[in-house]
């Protein structure tokens, strides 16, 4: 991963149920390139386990913001990433207010989309 990616939010989406992707139909191809296009990262994985892994290797000896995120919840990264990497996700950490300024300029920050678009 780049310095520059670093440096600005760290914009991962997921694609892990299959079933749920089938029954939308959506094209990952189109919407790889559409996120591309945007100014976006893209990266695919199979499983929980795949992206947990990536991110885990990823921001390993960063600091890292985390926005309000079931996803992120749902991959239980956090004690795992607290080991390698100093986190700051209000959810988790107290004061809130310190937190969200520490979270906004760390160098990576992840968060989930609420909805997204192949457009």
């Amino acid at each position: 991963m780049s310095e520059t990616s670093l440096a600005t939010a760290l914009r991962i989406y997921t694609a892990i149920n299959k079933k749920n992707r089938k029954e939308k139909n959506m094209d990952l191809k189109k919407l790889e390139k559409s996120l591309i296009e945007n100014g976006a990262s893209y990266k695919y994985f199979e499983t929980k386990e795949e992206a947990k892994d990536y991110l885990l290797e990823a921001l390993s000896g960063t600091t890292v913001g985390i926005g309000g995120s079931m996803t992120v919840e749902a991959l239980g990264i956090y004690d795992e990433l607290c080991e390698k990497s100093e986190v700051h996700w209000h959810w988790k950490t107290q004061p809130i207010h310190e937190v969200h300024k520490k979270a906004a300029v760390a160098e990576a920050y992840i968060c989930s989309a609420n909805g997204i678009s192949e457009d």
